[in-house]
């Protein structure tokens, strides 16, 4: 057993040694740009799939902004109009102007 955490004492050892040595690494510039060159050579075209193929998504989620963005200032409308809309639609039915009962069909008998 002593000797199994020897040998992992001078492991560790090793470990810090060489984590705490200075690393000055020095790269040709020419060589850091072949390679470089070379990754961009060989790497795939950059293309975005599409989520298929028809692109109905696209065409799916811009209706869906398009609503969201309409029902939005449809409420800020209302919001910041002094109109209350119950009270129109209140009028509205209990105003007998055609002398026809519309009320009446509200109310439970």
């Amino acid at each position: 057993m002593k000797k199994q955490s020897d040998e992992i004492r001078k492991v560790e050892e090793a470990l810090i040694h060489f984590h705490r040595k200075p690393r000055c690494h020095s790269i040709d510039p020419a060589w850091q740009e072949d390679v470089m060159s070379r990754i961009v050579r060989e790497a795939p075209p950059r293309s975005v799939p599409a989520l298929n193929g028809s692109g109905t998504a696209r065409t799916a989620w811009r209706f869906a902004l398009a609503a969201s963005l309409v029902a939005l200032l449809l409420a800020g409308y209302l919001i910041v109009s002094n109109r209350d809309v119950q009270y129109q639609m209140a009028e509205l039915i209990l105003d007998d102007s055609t002398n026809a009962d519309l009320a009446g069909s509200f109310i439970n008998r």
